[in-house]
């Protein structure tokens, strides 16, 4: 996770780790940069068929980001091999914010 965190403050910084965005379901993003309300996720276990693929944990994170959304963020899921495409998405997704008007015009 190191390795992502390095990528994405590599491209836009001010990123924190495990940021808790809901506080009744206690969600928990991998990585948010709050001002931005933008947030990353890194899906574990797709290859294995554990940890996210499990069917419980799925409806969850399905759940979480249904939530994330309606709370106004961009969030964006990427599985461990797929980082080189991060930096592209996260310069997409701060040009959407900066479209958006005044709250991130400073951006």
């Amino acid at each position: 996770m190191d390795n992502v965190l390095k990528i994405l403050n590599s491209v836009y910084e001010g990123w924190t780790v495990e940021h808790r965005f809901d506080s009744i379901n206690r969600f928990r993003f991998d990585f948010a940069h709050i001002r931005l309300k933008i947030a990353v996720e890194m899906e574990g276990g797709i290859y294995t068929g554990s940890g996210h693929a499990k069917t419980g944990t799925y409806l969850k994170d399905m759940r979480k980001y249904n939530l994330a959304q309606l709370k106004g963020w961009i969030l964006l899921r990427y599985a461990y091999g797929q980082e080189d495409k991060i930096p592209d998405d996260i310069k997409k997704a701060v040009e959407m914010r900066k479209k958006e008007g005044k709250r991130f015009q400073n951006v």
